[in-house]
């Protein structure tokens, strides 16, 4: 499939300067991680005991708060494993002089496919035997995220669809994701790209997955754009610059 072509997109120059490395950061979110989640651990536990303790004299109202105890627990175990993941990223990552193209998107579908059935959602992966310098797990972990995303924000009104293309343009390989899904207004595409930041559509995420896919981005010395895909949805353009 063409690639689609987003308006007012200005390509980055081939040496799009990588985001530098930060190992005091890198170990502080370790350690923060590793930090919080002994006291969730012990909240899970303990919360559990106590209602099972109740048995069979558990009320509706008792109920509702168990269900919600353990949906913030499940909120603040994603916190956790972003802020782990996030103090890996920005410690940077081993360079490969020949990741290629088509095997990227090989470990990809290996990855997303389970997802993909579950939602009865084809994905038709490009052909591009282009080869650039990067982390092969990251640039992976890249696409995964941007198709986890595309996953969870359907539409209720319409099947969805996602594509992915790629192309070499101007020195640079370029990804792209376009979905037909929900999309996010124009007004929140910088804020969306931060960490733990939410846009409208995401209240009860923890608001890290396109954070976590601009750190990559970054690593590598590229560009992400957001922009409406046509008629509806979003489309996410990476350009990594070949070294």
């Amino acid at each position: 499939m063409p690639m689609a072509q987003p308006e007012n997109i200005t390509p980055p120059k081939p040496d799009y300067p990588q985001a530098a490395s930060d190992p005091e950061l890198s170990q502080l979110l370790k350690i923060l991680a590793h930090d919080l989640s002994a006291p969730v651990r012990h909240l899970r536990y303990f919360s559990e005991r106590l209602y099972e303790s109740l048995g069979d004299a558990r009320n509706e109202q008792q109920d509702e708060s168990e269900y919600y105890i353990d949906l913030s627990l499940k909120r603040i175990d994603g916190l956790i494993d972003a802020i782990a993941r996030y103090g890996v990223l920005v410690n940077g990552f081993s360079t490969r002089p020949d990741v290629s193209c088509d095997e990227i998107f090989s470990h990809l579908y290996s990855k997303v496919k389970p997802l993909l059935d579950e939602a009865d959602v084809t994905l038709e992966l490009p052909r591009l035997s282009a080869t650039l310098t990067g982390d092969k797990d990251q640039l992976v972990e890249m696409l995964v995220y941007l198709v986890e995303n595309s996953l969870r924000f359907a539409s209720d009104d319409r099947p969805l669809e996602i594509t992915l293309a790629a192309e070499v343009d101007k020195g640079s390989t370029v990804f792209q994701v376009i979905d037909n899904g929900v999309g996010i207004d124009p007004t929140q595409y910088d804020h969306v790209l931060q960490m733990f930041r939410h846009g409208e559509r995401d209240r009860a995420g923890v608001g890290a997955g396109l954070g976590l896919v601009s750190r990559i981005v970054k690593n590598h010395g590229g560009l992400i754009s957001l922009t409406a895909a046509k008629p509806v949805g979003l489309c996410v353009t990476i350009r990594i610059a070949q070294q």
